[in-house]
């Protein structure tokens, strides 16, 4: 989830937690939403949203380094990943994807017949995989 709020372009500061825009790595290696020619979140515009994206970022952080119970750290429950996902993959839809003409609900749905066409042992395409 961390690196899926990164990649949409927000980052929480070290010392606030308020949200930051995403800075590509130095290294190269990193990977966000403006280089596949989508934009970044808006964290001005969108306020409230990207303040949520960084608080589960950090939470996110901070309990894949250590156990967070009796910490001062910011509790994560699945409700709070649920409406970051959701944020996350609206930033998506509306920033990458439909700019670009790309339908990820017919890409899940495609790709979920494929695998229930390999589970009954049918792998023959298509015609709209020959299309």
């Amino acid at each position: 989830m961390r690196w899926l709020i990164e990649f949409v372009g927000v980052r929480p500061d070290p010392q606030t937690n308020e949200p930051l825009p995403t800075v590509p790595h130095g290294n190269g290696k990193s990977v966000t939403i403006a280089q596949l020619g989508g934009s970044t979140f808006d964290i001005q515009m969108k306020r409230e949203d990207a303040r949520n994206l960084a608080k589960i970022s950090r939470a996110c952080a901070q309990a894949s380094l250590h156990p967070t119970a009796d910490t001062n750290h910011a509790r994560l429950e699945p409700p709070d990943l649920a409406s970051a996902l959701c944020i996350a993959i609206d930033h998506l839809e509306t920033a990458l994807y439909k700019p670009n003409d790309v339908d990820l609900w017919k890409i899940v749905r495609e790709q979920e017949e494929l695998r229930s066409r390999e589970r009954a042992g049918d792998n023959q395409p298509t015609p709209q995989d020959s299309a």
